[in-house]
This record gives structure tokens, C-alpha cells and sequence, in this order.
């Protein structure tokens, strides 16, 4: 796991442990294009941006291409790049992600993730309820009353 992704999830967990959202300030976040970067970093970074589904707010995506999804209670459909790897942190969101997932890294209290398929999924904290529907993803659990189910 990057510094990165370490950075959001303990973020994530400590947000949830005072039982307030993340601040933006503990995300990466992608600057192609807006730091003289050159066409070919700005082709991908727009390949590696997040596809939203209606009614949707900004996800990030770092440096490293990961996207990064924090805060409370938000309800999205996200669709990842083929391997693209993902960070959920905080409190009681409900999200969908389709297409092929790279890691997925899901940490907080009482997240509810469907997962189209990933090559590993990691679920910490408590209550939160990961399932995904194909393929057999590397799986990691950590916490109290999570679980990581195949969608059936």
C-alpha cells in the first residue's frame, strides 16, 4: 500500500473514530495538465479520471492514479479503469464500482460496497459490507462485524 493510500486510511479511520467526515486536504489529488504538464500526461490523466454516475460529487485520484473516495454518507457509482485501484474511507457511503478494479481498499464504519470485480479486496473497521460479483479477488479482513461476500 503507498504512503498515500496509508495516509487516506488512517485519516479514514480516525475520522470515523471522532465521527466526523475526512478533509480534502488528506487526499492526492491529480495535476496534469495545470502544472505545465505535457499533452501525453494530460491524455492520462483524463483516461485515468473517474467516471461518475448521475447526482455524483468529485472523486480524486492521485499521483498514482488510485482513486480516492473519503468523507460520510455518500451514495455513487464509480467506474474504474482496468486496474485501477481504489480507497474508500469514512462513514456509511453506498457505492457501486464496475469494471475491472485493481485493489480495493475499503476502511471506516458501516460502508456498503458492491464491487464488480477487483484483483484484491481489503475491508477494516466495523460494519462495513463489501460484495463483489465476479472473479476471485486476493481478500483481507480487519475489524469488528465486517464482512466480504461474493454477490450472489
Amino acid at each position: 500500500m503507498s504512503k498515500n493510500s496509508r495516509s487516506l486510511v488512517l485519516s479514514g479511520l480516525v475520522a470515523c473514530l471522532l465521527g466526523s467526515p475526512l478533509v480534502a486536504g488528506a487526499q492526492g489529488s491529480n495535476k496534469a495538465g495545470k502544472d505545465g504538464g505535457t499533452a501525453a500526461q494530460d491524455a492520462a490523466a483524463k483516461a485515468m479520471a473517474p467516471q461518475l454516475g448521475p447526482d455524483a460529487t468529485s472523486v480524486q485520484t492521485n499521483a498514482e492514479g488510485r482513486l480516492q473516495i473519503s468523507g460520510a454518507m455518500r451514495k455513487e457509482a464509480v467506474s474504474c479503469n482496468a486496474g485501477q485501484g481504489v480507497d474508500i474511507a469514512g462513514t456509511s457511503h453506498d457505492f457501486q464500482l464496475s469494471g475491472e478494479c485493481g485493489d480495493v481498499v475499503v476502511s471506516g464504519n458501516n460502508n456498503k460496497v458492491k464491487v464488480e470485480t477487483a484483483k484484491a479486496i481489503t475491508v477494516m473497521g466495523v460494519g462495513n459490507k463489501v460484495t463483489w460479483k465476479r472473479g476471485e479477488p486476493k481478500q483481507e479482513t480487519r475489524g469488528t462485524n465486517n464482512s466480504l461476500t461474493r454477490e450472489k
